[in-house]
């Protein structure tokens, strides 16, 4: 009988330390997921810092939304930027090299701008939309 208590005292013990490790590995996996995805999202965001586009010259003639976009000196490579018109986002457009100057012409019949509409310029890294850069507050004329 005693012999048979031992047994079930080593079997329960083999148990316990088996479900402790499968606890250990489960924890584990999660915390390292959450840790990369972080370290990630990190990486993404810092790249954000010290990129700089200016919105100039915009004008609102007939509709059409038109200007340039300069860019300040930073090394980010591929860098793309949208435009936000009020509460509208436009397609990723690409962003002018860093200190160069790209024009910009939107048809805002997809939009609705009207002269006090503040219009945004956002630079994008990869899927990453930074915070925007710079806004102006767009008066529209017809002619």
């Amino acid at each position: 009988m005693k012999r048979r208590k031992a047994q079930s005292q080593i079997i329960t013990t083999i148990l316990i330390i088996l479900l402790v490790l499968a606890m250990v590995i489960i924890v584990y996996q999660v915390v390292k997921g959450m840790v990369k995805k972080g370290t990630e999202t990190t990486k993404e965001r810092s790249a954000c810092f010290g990129i700089e586009l200016t919105l100039e010259n915009i004008a609102c003639v007939d509709g059409t939304l038109s200007g340039s976009v300069s860019r300040g000196a930073d090394n980010v490579e591929a860098l793309d930027m949208k435009i936000v018109v009020g509460s509208n986002v436009s397609a990723a457009i690409a962003a002018p090299n860093a200190l160069g100057v790209t024009s910009i012409d939107i048809t805002l019949d997809d939009y609705t701008a009207t002269t006090g509409t503040i219009i945004k310029v956002a630079p994008v890294i990869g899927e990453n939309i930074c915070n925007p850069t710079d806004e102006f507050t767009v008066t529209c004329t017809t002619t």
